[in-house]
């Protein structure tokens, strides 16, 4: 079966087949791109623990029209076959023969015998009535599809009619049949098809599968002939007992009350009218806690109900199991009035149910212990699933018990652990849970739903007892670490290495960092090389140095990270932007063509030296200031540069707008979240840094070409800190149109000191937000 998938995005493009039967020459084709809502919750309850398989497809799902397709081995048609062969033949030999594609012969891997060769003669003329009823033309235009469809039937059907009338065997009758009734109804012969129906079909008096094959073919010529409430009628019958029409009924239902018809004149029993309420529950989409007590009522239809109540389950899943409920600080659950409502009627109804002793009473045992969880009653749901024993349900009591066992619990105690690790010890996907990928289930992607939710709440227990090495690794792999940006975090992890004694959950935390190329001391060496990045990138580069002492790593950083621009223009080459020279003055000959990140802070630190340093002379001070005040310029989130300290934003800004999220200092100390998601900071006030460098070069300058132009790169750090500190959008652009909203010294003093400069005028030609503030 193929079940539903939950990946983040799809990109569809297919037909849809409303009905064959009623739209025999219609067809329907859709597209689209769109977010899947199914993959928004934490699906823990698998839906596909109703009893009746049939009624799959009509799962509770908004990313598709159907919860899945059942492949043609699940048919009844073909265990119809298998059964009429008395099991001589697999299921899967006869999906391969009865549904084959025509470019084999499958038909000869029959064996000899009187049932084959009847069974051949069947299987042929089948074929040919399928060119008649089935398209292979796959066009957006309806008008080119009827073209391709041929209506001439006649032939087939004297043929049809001979074969029927000459077959005894009542198993291939009915199949003729069938297929008479679709010639008649693709030859658009609906009155002919109804009385072949009623003098040949129903004297019958066989109701298997393909019965309601030719039942949906009657149905599809009421619809034709205008008899509406008929067609209704009869496509309820279908859509109740057939199993591989179910599908195709329903729709057709659908169209039925477009036309103002139900089907309710001709109900004749309450199975019929439980049966008319719940497609109707299904076609409204309205999962209505009424429809299913009305069909309870009538004290009938047990699989209907199920269906009904898992899709009222399933959606207030998605409701109180909503995914993005991170920055909830009391629970994963998301309970308002209107949900917490309809879980107590729910609990109400699973209650009356099994007072009355129902069919399926393990299921309604296991729906009333996760109702209970989600009420909050832990204790309570354990004691309700201990109950469980059916087999088919073994799965997902074994799934749920971990669930509940991990809630039950105030904080993770080392016997907690112990019992974790026997549990997740086989479970390659433990460490990075928001990975899992649905390989655990190949199937459906139900128990990595399962894991993530269970790993979160862990993630909350170590969250809160300041447990942060446990928290990370319950989400990362440990190349995650040098996108840290908090040395209580990165201090922990090492603690956590080191530990001489680790439990045997602490072990299986560390596990897959081996299999992945690391040991002991590559990870501490990755963890070191985090705490000097923390430093580096917050500009401290006299702490970061230590930490790559002797560094390996490749020289990529070009001297022009010391150089400025007027043009903001990411994609373009440096070497057509960077148009500022100083960096390669003699007295900066140190200066490499390209360093490594050691060299690179060796050379912060020279410069350092030499601005500080009074006894140097003051143009080489007001030189090393100026240099610096580029580089950390050119390194904040909005430089040319800054992917050497933010990573993987290579073509537009990465402003940290009106600094909305938190710090991952701060989300550690005020513990504002529920649990532990580490978050790479975007800014660490480098341009306010660079802005405090120019204006030092300027005090120790007289050059006033020099000063015109850092009075311009100190209007850039003001816009840096104004996006990022002050911003009320979610969006921005480097444009200056929020120039006016702030102070901005840079403007003033180029407008008002330096306008006597050749600088002041280059930039006056290249800058349209700097001519609209100097008119002002």
């Amino acid at each position: 079966m193929k079940k539903k998938q939950t990946y983040k995005h799809r990109f569809l493009i297919g037909m849809l087949f409303l009905i064959q039967s009623v739209f025999a020459n219609e067809s329907f084709y859709f597209c689209g791109y769109y977010l899947d809502p199914d993959a928004t919750y934490y699906n823990l309850f698998d839906q596909e623990n109703i009893s009746q398989k049939a009624f799959y497809p009509f799962l509770r799902v908004d990313g598709i029209p159907f919860y899945s397709d059942l492949k043609p081995v699940d048919s009844k048609n073909i265990q119809l076959w298998y059964a009429y062969f008395d099991k001589k033949y697999a299921k899967k030999a006869l999906t391969e023969i009865i549904y084959n594609d025509g470019k084999k012969d499958y038909l000869a891997r029959f064996k000899n015998g009187t049932k084959e060769t009847k069974a051949i003669t069947y299987l042929q003329f089948a074929k040919e009535c399928e060119a008649i009823a089935v398209s292979d033309t796959y066009s957006w235009d309806y008008n080119e599809i009827l073209k391709t469809k041929t209506n001439n039937t006649n032939e087939l059907l004297e043929k049809g009619l001979k074969l029927f009338e000459n077959t005894k065997d009542k198993n291939l009758k009915i199949r003729y049949a069938y297929q008479i009734i679709r010639l008649y109804h693709y030859g658009k012969e609906y009155t002919e098809a109804i009385a072949f129906f009623e003098k040949q079909i129903a004297p019958l008096a066989i109701k298997n599968e393909i019965y309601y094959y030719a039942l949906d073919q009657l149905a599809g010529c009421y619809y034709k002939t205008k008899q509406y409430e008929k067609a209704a009628y009869t496509f309820l019958m279908v859509f109740d007992k057939s199993f591989d029409r179910k599908q195709s009924a329903f729709t057709s239902y659908k169209f039925c009350t477009y036309r103002g018809a139900e089907g309710k004149t001709l109900l004749k029993s309450r199975e019929e009218e439980a049966t008319q309420i719940f497609i109707s529950g299904l076609r409204d989409f309205s999962d209505s806690l009424d429809d299913l007590k009305r069909i309870s009522n009538l004290n009938v239809s047990e699989e209907k109900q199920e269906l009904l109540f898992m899709r009222i389950l399933n959606n207030l899943e998605r409701t109180i199991l909503e995914h993005y409920s991170r920055e909830n600080t009391q629970s994963l659950f998301t309970i308002n009035e209107k949900s917490k409502s309809i879980l107590i009627a729910l609990l109400d109804f699973v209650d009356d149910k099994l007072n009355n002793s129902p069919k399926n009473n393990e299921f309604w045992q296991l729906t009333d212990s996760y109702l209970s969880f989600l009420n909050g009653d832990i204790s309570v749901a354990q004691t309700k699933l201990a109950s469980i024993k059916t087999i088919k349900l073994k799965k997902q009591k074994e799934q749920l018990d971990i669930v509940y066992k991990v809630f039950s619990w105030n904080e993770i105690t080392t016997e907690n652990e112990t019992w974790l690790a026997s549990i997740f010890s086989k479970n390659k996907n433990i460490q990075v849970v928001d990975y899992c990928g649905y390989e655990s289930d190949k199937e459906t992607g139900q128990p990595c739903n399962l894991h993530s939710f269970v790993f979160k709440q862990l993630s909350h227990y170590y969250f809160k007892k300041d447990k942060l090495a446990k928290a990370f690794l319950l989400h990362n792999y440990m190349e995650n670490v040098n996108g840290i940006s908090s040395h209580v975090l990165v201090d922990d992890l090492i603690a956590l290495v080191k530990k001489p004694n680790k439990n045997s959950f602490e072990k299986l935390l560390l596990k897959e960092q081996t299999e992945r190329g690391f040991n002991t001391a590559t990870i501490l060496g990755s963890l070191e090389n985090a705490k000097g990045n923390i430093y580096y990138r917050s500009g401290a580069f006299n702490k970061a140095l230590p930490y790559f002492k002797n560094s390996n790593s490749k020289a990529s950083i070009p001297a022009s990270v010391f150089s400025n621009t007027t043009i903001e223009c990411f994609s373009c080459n440096a070497f057509d932007v960077m148009e500022d020279e100083v960096y390669k003055h003699k007295e900066f000959s140190f200066l490499q063509n390209k360093m490594n990140k050691e060299s690179l802070l060796t050379n912060l630190e020279t410069l350092e030296n030499l601005a500080v340093n009074a006894q140097e002379k003051p143009w080489k001070q007001k030189l090393a200031n100026y240099l610096l005040a580029n580089y950390f310029f050119n390194v904040s989130n909005t430089g040319y540069y800054r992917t050497l300290t933010y990573p993987g934003n290579n073509y537009t800004y990465n402003y940290n707008f009106g600094r909305e999220s938190q710090t991952m200092d701060e989300v550690i100390a005020t513990k504002e979240t529920y649990y532990f998601t580490p978050i790479y900071n975007l800014y660490n006030a480098l341009a306010n840094k660079a802005k405090e460098y120019y204006k030092k070069t300027i005090e120790l300058s007289s050059d006033d070409e020099l000063n015109a132009r850092c009075s311009y790169m100190i209007s850039k750090c003001e816009l840096n800190d104004y996006y990022n500190n002050d911003w009320e959008s979610s969006y921005g652009y480097y444009d200056g149109s929020e120039a006016s909203n702030f102070i901005n010294e840079g403007f003033e003093a180029l407008k008002n000191e330096y306008n006597h400069t050749n600088f002041y005028r280059e930039i006056k030609s290249k800058c349209s937000f700097f001519r609209s503030y100097d008119a002002e």
